[in-house]
């Protein structure tokens, strides 16, 4: 009896030491993932500090591009913010144009003055260094966007879009300049998520734009928008989802608002000034046209586009009458 209730005894000694040591791996286990998150969350918040600090210098240097070197991850934008691994950080004053996710460890930057007449903002603009950026197109205006793309942004420009060849590329952005999007035949094997489209119909100044989705062999539809100006046109070029630039191009009017609020203040301080000193200089300075560019940059569509653009193809002669008559400028 002796001898069984020693043996059942080893056996109990045996189960607790294998259960207690399932449980000291277990907790051991657990600590390690806990401490890999924790360092996870601690290098992806670095990251995200790191490229604020990049945004804002890129957004100081306008007509600048640059390859920008980061740890390979992958960043989800937004309009307002940016997010590596669940941690998020706000985008509020920059104006950021991007595809709604970057992965690798480069980004491609470009800056640009964005004037509506006087500087309103600069805007700033990303992509992946891999993407292939596809001009297509007959136009003076569709030749001059294609080599306005700098060197560390892959891009081609053809005329016709059975001519594009496959490059094996991982992503491909294919923008159409005043002709409806159709899917290059040799382009058939991608992936559909690989693959958006834009369709640009307009000039330097203003137009519309349509953003599509490959579904299939074809582009379908995602929604129209607007743009003006050049700087505005190439937002589109490089965000592959219409609510993003959307949303970024009313940031951006917003901006636009206040600047102009600026500009006003200024333009009605140097009416009194002429006023007070009788000098005919202040008949350059009526404040109607800042004031039209302020009314309708409280809203973005088509009609508020075209009063901003006459307003201000109105102020930049009122401009160039005033300095025309050695009165002081108005920006």
């Amino acid at each position: 009896m002796k001898t069984k209730k020693g043996a059942v005894g080893l056996q109990f000694n045996w189960i607790f030491i294998l259960i207690a040591g399932a449980a000291v791996f277990i907790l051991f286990s657990s600590f390690i993932a806990r401490q890999n998150e924790i360092s996870d969350a601690s290098a992806n918040a670095l990251i995200l500090k790191s490229l604020d600090a990049i945004l804002s210098g890129r957004e100081a240097s306008a007509g600048t591009a640059n390859i920008i070197k980061i740890p390979k991850t992958k960043i989800e934008f937004g309009c307002n913010s940016y997010a590596i691994g669940g941690i998020s950080k706000q985008l509020t004053a920059i104006s950021v144009f991007t595809p709604s996710v970057l992965e690798g460890n480069e980004i491609a930057s470009m800056t640009l003055e964005w004037s509506i007449p006087y500087r309103t903002a600069n805007l700033v603009y990303l992509t992946n260094p891999e993407t292939r950026h596809i001009f297509i197109g007959n136009s003076d205006f569709a030749r001059e966007i294609y080599e306005s793309i700098p060197d560390e942004i892959g891009s081609d420009g053809y005329t016709q879009v059975q001519a594009i060849q496959d490059e094996d590329d991982a992503i491909v952005r294919i923008i159409f300049f005043d002709q409806d999007p159709v899917l290059p035949e040799n382009l058939k094997g991608m992936e559909n998520k690989a693959v958006t489209a834009l369709k640009v119909n307009g000039d330097k100044t203003k137009g519309t734009l349509e953003f599509f989705d490959l579904v299939g062999d074809k582009f379908v539809s995602a929604g129209k928008s607007y743009y003006i100006g050049r700087s505005a046109l190439f937002g589109a070029v490089f965000t592959d989802n219409l609510e993003i630039y959307e949303c970024v191009t009313k940031k951006s009017f917003d901006r636009m608002k206040v600047v102009s609020q600026v500009y006003k203040k200024k333009l009605n301080s140097l009416f009194d000034h002429y006023q007070k000193n009788g000098d005919s200089c202040k008949e350059h300075y009526s404040d109607e046209n800042i004031q039209a560019i302020i009314d309708a940059a409280s809203i973005f569509s088509q009609s508020s586009i075209n009063e901003i653009d006459e307003a201000a193809k109105n102020l930049e002669e009122q401009n160039r009458q005033a300095q025309l008559f050695s009165c002081a400028a108005i920006y």
